[in-house]
């Protein structure tokens, strides 16, 4: 996972990674923290294992990790022999892979016709298609079979990633192959705190982001559910789920490093 801010997105990033040595400053040194993990990977698993590396399009943050820069690690990650590529954008500042757009003084402009498409960062492929011959995966909003018909006959993506939906349908994959499914179960424009003032578009930055982590904390619940074996609670409110997923979070983060997330 080399995408969303988290360690290794946070080596390939400048606005992160301010070492002065081997490890930070060029491209090159940037990426080397990846490129190692996948070469021991590689060095310790059968050759039929499957590599493969969740890829930030870009950052969208102004100075940051570019599409450029995806590129050229793209390009070093088939060097090494990985399988694939999946194709993600952002991070927790800038939460472009949960299709969040925040007002930040240094985020990108968003291309209107990226905003329009069902599948978030299709728009990179071709840039990333001149360059690397590895198959790429493309995960983010796909909701209907010929949306992701169109992504692999016209688009040139390999491979669709379904994420959110499965929550709700852990058989969708089966029932599209079986020719039963077109249009995946979404609830997407259900899953918010209030309307108007309250709501996602809210121009008070503080209830944007309680929509959004509201709607991420319900499928992480329900994530949660499946894992115990449960169905899931379609009655769960957002705002509820939010609250549930800071319980857990705050109990998740006690168990393991013995103090609180805001300790």
């Amino acid at each position: 996972h080399a995408a969303h801010g988290y360690l290794i997105s946070q080596f390939l990033s400048p606005l992160s990674n301010k070492r002065d040595d081997q490890w930070g400053g060029s491209l090159e040194n940037r990426a080397r923290f990846l490129l190692e993990c996948v070469r021991r990977t590689r060095a310790k698993v059968a050759k039929r294992f499957i590599i493969a590396v969740k890829l930030n399009s870009a950052d969208f943050q102004r100075g940051g990790f570019n599409d450029e820069d995806s590129v050229q690690v793209a390009k070093w990650l088939e060097d090494e022999g990985i399988d694939f590529i999946e194709v993600s954008g952002g991070n927790y500042e800038q939460p472009r892979m949960i299709d969040f757009n925040r007002k930040d003084p240094l985020a990108a402009n968003k291309r209107e016709s990226t905003m329009k498409r069902e599948a978030y960062f299709l728009d990179f492929v071709p840039k990333l298609r001149a360059r690397v011959s590895v198959p790429v995966m493309v995960t983010g909003g796909f909701r209907t079979v010929a949306a992701m018909q169109r992504a692999v006959s016209e688009d040139s993506v390999d491979l669709i990633g379904l994420g959110r939906p499965l929550v709700l349908d852990p058989e969708a994959p089966n029932k599209i192959f079986a020719g039963k499914l077109e249009c995946l179960i979404s609830r997407d424009e259900d899953l918010v705190i209030g309307n108007g003032l309250l709501g996602p578009r809210s121009p008070i930055s503080f209830l944007r982001d309680l929509n959004a982590w509201g709607s991420l904390g319900w499928y992480y619940e329900h994530i949660y559910s499946l894992a115990d074996g449960r169905n899931p609670d379609t009655t769960l409110s957002a705002f509820r789920a939010l609250l549930r997923y800071d319980s857990t979070e705050g109990k998740t983060a006690k168990a393991v490093t013995g103090r609180g997330p805001r300790q």
